[in-house]
């Protein structure tokens, strides 16, 4: 994202958070419960063309590979012991639908993939087929029923990205363009108009509002084009263990901003989670770390980089490390 996309995105991060922290507050209009759904899904949608368009497509196809070969294991393991089930119950119309997966031939085609793992999860995501003691003699238990309907979505998220669309990064940031668009002109105005009533039914929570609405100008420098992002949300006199593990080699250019203002963060190396930080690197409400990791001026040799926030609010971090 450039700089201004990126202070925009920090704008729906405190959104969201001011909507889940005052639910309860906010649960006399159920609209923006609602409003409150569009901007996670906005979101999530940013973050995925993002991804897509700093991604490395030459990297795709073993991605997506990777997901139908996971996809495939786990629905032969499940559509296998649903058909030991199936038959022990004597439920042929099920045990036929499950059997298809004993044709290997049938792993081999997107769209029969997708439809067999579907249906197999469909008759087997029951709460008679779950909970029954039987299930067992066909050596599997519900979670494996749930993790196949995991895999599908997984494996999904690749073949869901138009073929001609991979390895278009312009397609990708036209879209994220487009998202923005839609969150600046249609959705936050919307969150306004239904906050509207809160300025004199509840000030103190209309205040929070607006805190959270303000766009943050950090004057440039906080555009993350080429880095890959993670939202870590610290709570309060916690701690987080960043995605990133140590050693970490010290001209490794690292991304951390702090989106909401809770108290200054401290950052540092430990070897064991959680553990004290007696000399940390501090970072405050914005502010951007964007530097090698040397700059932290931390012993970058063990294991892991511990997020703590000795604040009185969570506090949401944008955590990213330098790709191409």
């Amino acid at each position: 994202m450039d700089d201004t996309q990126e202070e925009y995105f920090g704008t729906f991060l405190k959104i969201k958070q001011f909507a889940t922290t005052n639910a309860s507050d906010l649960s006399v209009n159920p609209s923006i419960a609602t409003q409150k759904t569009k901007i996670d899904n906005l979101i999530n949608a940013i973050t995925l063309q993002d991804a897509l368009a700093n991604m490395d497509y030459t990297g795709f196809t073993t991605m997506k590979d990777n997901a139908a070969g996971d996809l495939r294991d786990q629905l032969k393991k499940v559509g296998r012991g649903l058909t030991s089930y199936f038959a022990e119950v004597n439920h042929p119309g099920n045990l036929e639908i499950v059997k298809k997966t004993n044709s290997e031939i049938n792993y081999n085609n997107d769209g029969i993939l997708n439809m067999l793992a579907s249906s197999v999860y469909l008759v087997g995501n029951k709460p008679a087929v779950k909970t029954d003691p039987l299930l067992a003699h066909s050596q599997l238990v519900a979670a494996d029923i749930d993790d196949l309907e995991t895999a599908r979505v997984a494996w999904m998220e690749m073949v869901a990205v138009p073929k001609e669309k991979r390895g278009d990064h312009v397609a990708a940031n036209k879209e994220k363009a487009r998202l923005f668009d839609e969150g600046n002109k249609e959705i936050l105005p919307l969150f306004d108009n239904l906050m509207a009533p809160f300025e004199t039914s509840n000030p103190i929570l209309f205040s929070k509002y607006t805190t959270a609405r303000a766009i943050d100008n950090l004057g440039g420098g906080s555009g993350t084009d080429g880095f890959d992002l993670t939202n870590l949300t610290i709570p309060v006199g916690g701690s987080v263990n960043a995605p990133i593990s140590g050693p970490i080699p010290a001209d490794k250019v690292l991304y951390i901003r702090v989106i909401t203002n809770g108290g200054a963060l401290k950052i540092c190396m430990v070897s064991i989670l959680p553990a004290p930080c007696p000399s940390p690197y501090e970072l405050n409400f914005g502010t951007i770390f964007k530097a090698p990791a040397a700059d932290l001026g931390l012993d970058l040799g063990l294991p892991n980089l511990q997020i703590s926030n000795a604040g009185t609010e969570p506090v949401i971090v944008r955590f990213g490390v330098k790709t191409s």
